[in-house]
């Protein structure tokens, strides 16, 4: 099974929702219409970031680094460099400026238009199916209410898209708050 085979199978799983192959045409989209031409580490670090995804686990980024190391068949810089960006889109802390805008694209989705926004957090939700409404509630609220207090986007490109990212994750705060 080639690379882009593997990769679309991962990204079409059927618990996947938003975390999904347009999730990484999203962020390529993203990247082209700011006019970024991606490095061939922050390439392979966007399609491979995902590639494992298990609702709620801590290791979806060490699962899909060792994914990507089962199938992608070097070890030089390129390697190194997209495996760190991989780590830190786990915090979204990005290390280095190359890192900033993998992580930026991964999180434009909360600056996008409100109808777009919506739809995310409600794919995020139906990613989470297992978990009670008012536990996952709960747990949305406090992961949103951590995520405002952070810079949300690194790079001088994506930077002044933050304050729309906080009205969008504040609105849908507020409709959690108001569904118990």
């Amino acid at each position: 099974m080639d690379h882009l085979q593997l990769l679309t199978k991962q990204y079409t799983q059927p618990h996947r929702r938003f975390h999904t192959i347009e999730h990484i045409a999203y962020m390529f989209r993203k990247a082209n219409e700011h006019d970024i031409s991606l490095t061939r580490a922050q390439t392979l670090a966007i399609w491979w970031h995902d590639a494992v995804y298990k609702p709620g686990s801590p290791t979806n980024e060490a699962d899909s680094i060792d994914l990507m190391r089962q199938h992608v068949n070097f070890t030089n810089d390129i390697w190194a460099r997209s495996v760190d960006m991989i780590v830190d889109t786990m915090t979204h802390t990005p290390r280095t400026a190359e890192s900033a805008i993998v992580c930026d694209l991964d999180m434009m989705i909360l600056a996008d238009t409100k109808v777009a926004y919506r739809r995310y957090a409600k794919q995020v939700r139906q990613e989470f199916n297992m978990i009670p409404d008012a536990q996952y509630r709960q747990g949305r609220i406090q992961f949103l209410g951590e995520l405002i207090l952070t810079p949300i986007y690194h790079s001088d490109v994506f930077k002044k898209y933050r304050e729309r990212a906080i009205t969008n994750i504040t609105e849908e705060i507020k409709s959690l708050k108001r569904n118990k």
